[in-house]
């Protein structure tokens, strides 16, 4: 069957899209072998098919990267407003349990303890080193603090011991003119402690808990309850 270069001109785009009859697909063929016009036509027919295709492709993977890339920054934006949220919450947490923990220790309940023991919870207390070794102590901070004052220089050692043992010591410190200060720290407030001293002799003796409250010491009080627990 001949078709005319008009006839074929109509039918190439079923042509090109496969929808034509077998017939009509032969006779294309047949008269594109034949018609180097039509052929022409054919082939820049094919090319123009191919890049609208080859640009509606890309401009949809244009869509599809930049939804992509809108999903990926809304997913780093919430995750990144939910880390703020937690780590602002709990550094908040923190702050207001170390002022809390900082206020405790300015202002400590004191307990009620036996008549013969002196709560250091209450008050400090200021003896000499010869009369140190007749009062029994309690705290509930933990430590116990201890200051030397004498008009010469000295050298000397602060022991103390569990009220229940005064044989055998705890804890013993040096002491000097130049260091005059000691502490005994993770003291338990279920036991009762007496101090003794040597070489101190005529010296004045000042005993408490110690007492200094600072952000950082609280902070770390607050950090250590929370991973002890």
């Amino acid at each position: 069957m001949k078709l005319t270069c008009e006839i074929v001109e109509d039918l190439l785009p079923l042509y090109l899209d496969d929808s034509c009859s077998a017939d009509s697909r032969s006779a294309i063929e047949e008269h594109l072998k034949e018609c180097s016009s039509c052929r022409e036509k054919f082939q820049r027919m094919q090319k123009n098919d191919f890049s609208w295709n080859h640009q509606i492709d890309t401009h949809e993977i244009q869509v599809k990267n930049y939804a992509k890339k809108i999903r990926m920054h809304r997913i780093r934006v919430a995750i990144s407003t939910v880390l703020i949220t937690i780590i602002t919450a709990t550094l908040l947490s923190l702050c207001l349990l170390t002022i809390r923990d900082m206020h405790a220790q300015m202002n400590p309940i004191v307990p009620a303890i036996e008549e013969d023991t002196f709560n250091l919870v209450a008050s400090s207390i200021e003896t000499t080193a010869e009369n140190l070794d007749q009062y029994v102590f309690y705290t509930n901070y933990s430590q116990i603090s201890i200051s030397v004052k004498m008009d010469a220089d000295f050298d000397g050692s602060v022991m103390l011991y569990d009220a229940a043992d005064d044989e055998n010591y705890l804890m013993i410190s040096d002491i000097d003119s130049k260091h005059s200060n000691c502490q005994f720290t993770n003291l338990s407030a279920t036991r009762r402690y007496t101090i003794k001293c040597v070489g101190l002799n005529g010296a004045t003796i000042t005993v408490s808990e110690g007492r200094s409250p600072n952000f950082w010491k609280s902070l770390k009080n607050v950090l250590y309850d929370v991973v002890g627990n």
